[in-house]
């Protein structure tokens, strides 16, 4: 179980994606990682009944307690956390896997219900993790919809193909849609491009991976930009690699098992960018507020 730390103010970081196989989990497990690589103690909280972020640790999940005994009130959230005591976890991340009762999904109650306890569960988490990621189902699940109204931010990892350009355009649509009726607290903090192909490869003539990569990031520039007009896509890109679904099935990380691959490089990186980003905009609102006082 989780010790008691000196209190902390986690921000916590949703990681969206409305479809499946654009490098969502791999992204949140790996940015997770590289924070805590840099000294930020992180959680990973496993909100996805298949499993994924609780397999790539290399957990099963079939006799832990998780997400949906934490929903369902039947635990209290420390009591779900698996340390780097407990499994072979990175270096300062622990994990709230999602747990043996998927069965549970069918009994969650109330969207809003569930955002409450949602809501209250991370309030005792933030006191003890410096970012607290949540990686969501692929898909508006009840806990995937909590995640969006109690989050802080929201990042969107997607591919240069037609289908995940689509299921990004699905995901803005419904944050739009929830900012609107206040129902959701995470705001955009960005968009990860994932499985770009490596520059060499972008000189085939008539490639239309490359075609779609161009368009995604035009949409991107054109569409999702700050108020000042800088654009929401995070400069580090993550490269298409097989070594990745190798580190998947062994249940690790790149940085456990090949700390100096060039994609650890990439999620460092992005790691990076992701904290100055958040400090950007925070350090901005202090600023405007203490104006606005005056």
């Amino acid at each position: 179980m989780i010790s008691h730390e000196n209190s902390r103010s986690g921000r916590v970081i949703v990681f969206a994606a409305q479809k499946g196989g654009v490098g969502k989990t791999t992204n949140c497990v790996h940015i997770a990682a590289a924070l805590g690589a840099i000294g930020h103690k992180c959680l990973v909280w496993d909100l996805d009944s298949n499993l994924g972020a609780t397999l790539h640790f290399g957990l099963e999940g079939d006799d832990l307690l998780g997400t949906f005994e934490i929903l369902l009130a039947k635990t209290r959230p420390l009591k779900a956390v698996i340390t780097e005591d407990d499994a072979n976890l990175p270096t300062n991340v622990h994990l709230i896997p999602a747990g043996h009762d998927v069965e549970a999904v069918g009994r969650l109650r109330a969207e809003t219900e569930v955002s409450r306890q949602m809501a209250s569960s991370l309030s005792a988490l933030r006191q003890r993790y410096d970012y607290i990621l949540l990686d969501t189902a692929p898909n508006l699940t009840i806990p995937t919809i909590a995640a969006y109204r109690t989050a802080d931010w929201v990042v969107l990892s997607t591919t240069p193909n037609p289908l995940a350009i689509f299921g990004m355009k699905s995901t803005l649509q419904f944050l739009k849609l929830a900012a609107e009726r206040e129902s959701a607290n995470g705001r955009l903090l960005g968009v990860v491009l994932c499985c770009v192909e490596r520059p060499r490869k972008f000189a085939k003539i008539g490639n239309r991976r490359t075609s779609f990569h161009r368009e995604l990031m035009d949409y991107i520039d054109e569409r999702l930009t700050t108020k000042t007009g800088e654009s929401l896509q995070f400069q580090t890109t993550i490269f298409d690699d097989a070594v990745v679904p190798r580190v998947q099935a062994e249940g690790k990380t790149l940085l456990q098992v090949e700390p100096r691959h060039p994609i650890v490089t990439q999620y460092c990186n992005l790691a990076n960018e992701i904290v100055d980003r958040i400090h950007r905009i925070e350090d901005a609102a202090e600023v405007l507020e203490d104006t606005g006082k005056r």
